[in-house]
């Protein structure tokens, strides 16, 4: 199976975006069905957001100082994703990520769960990674699953707060947002890393985005249920790979070839767009029939 790194250098220059498009330095446009993994899941230029990080930044609070709006943001994220959790709040992804590991290593019971589940004198031990929600049993999860973190993924109906743990992937543009983590009672309060130090520009931007996720899962969606891709399962507006991923690279090409942008990692969901064209959509599942037939199968040759 192809590196995400290697498909990654196959990408056109994008000169500049919007919605769910791209554009290179010819005036090509691609239809754009990655959004950087989640990104931008809401468009690469969503008004709002950016109306918000203008309004921020004109008032100067640029530097890591205390604001209300981590406060604010922490609020919002109750508000979207249910639970009794404890929030805390880190500056790059990277770092939310090591702590969630560490958590998982040294969680409330940890013990009780390994020689509750020891058989025959073989220790079994809990998982310690976080699962995208579509790769979990679903709906009757499994103890071991139930042990881990898992990423939330807007507008994907899951049980989250059946978690210890919960990653929130949000739209934001760019790598540099603030990545929160949602922690639940499985873990000490006092062994609770701090908060990192966050810019109020993007608590501010990133609590906006928050609160817009909100209104739209209140409101009528898109009609995603008319995208019908072989060899992709739906769930709301993510496509989930069933074929064989060892063909990936051949179909990754091919929809390039096209200017359809699908994830350059293998295993990661292709993001309907929050609206299309009619030739958008059809040229999108035409591609998928070509490529893996009726069937949902790589076709040869």
């Amino acid at each position: 199976m192809d590196d995400a790194r290697d498909l990654y250098t196959l990408l056109p220059e994008v000169h500049r975006a919007r919605d769910c498009r791209l554009y290179d330095r010819r005036g090509n446009r691609y239809l754009d069905l990655w959004r950087n993994g989640g990104r931008a899941l809401l468009g690469h230029r969503p008004d709002l957001v950016y109306k918000e990080l203008k309004k921020v930044l004109q008032k100067g609070v640029v530097a890591e100082y205390p604001s209300r709006y981590t406060d604010r943001l922490k609020k919002a994220l109750r508000g979207m994703i249910p639970g009794n959790w404890e929030i805390r709040l880190f500056a790059s992804w990277d770092r939310a990520l090591a702590a969630s590991r560490e958590l998982l290593h040294r969680r409330k019971g940890e013990g009780r769960w390994q020689e509750e589940n020891t058989s025959q004198g073989e220790a079994r031990f809990p998982p310690l990674a976080v699962v995208e929600p579509f790769r979990c049993t679903d709906p009757e999860l499994t103890t071991r699953e139930l042990n881990g973190g898992v990423f939330y993924r807007p507008f994907f109906p899951f049980p989250y707060h059946k978690f210890p743990l919960v990653v929130p992937l949000l739209p934001f543009p760019g790598a540099f947002a603030p990545q929160p983590l949602l922690i639940g009672e499985a873990f000490e309060k006092e062994e609770l890393p701090p908060d990192d130090p966050i810019s109020p520009v993007l608590a501010a931007t990133l609590t906006r985005t928050v609160f817009y996720l909100m209104r739209l899962s209140k409101a009528a969606p898109p009609r995603w249920e008319e995208w019908e891709l072989p060899g992709w399962s739906r769930i709301s507006c993510y496509l989930i790979p069933r074929f064989d991923l060892s063909q990936y690279r051949r179909i990754f090409v091919s929809f390039l070839e096209r200017k359809i942008l699908i994830p350059p990692q293998p295993a990661d969901p292709l993001l309907l767009p929050m609206e299309w064209s009619r030739g958008e959509k059809g040229l999108v599942e035409s591609t998928a029939r070509e490529l893996l037939g009726e069937g949902g199968k790589y076709e040869h040759g």
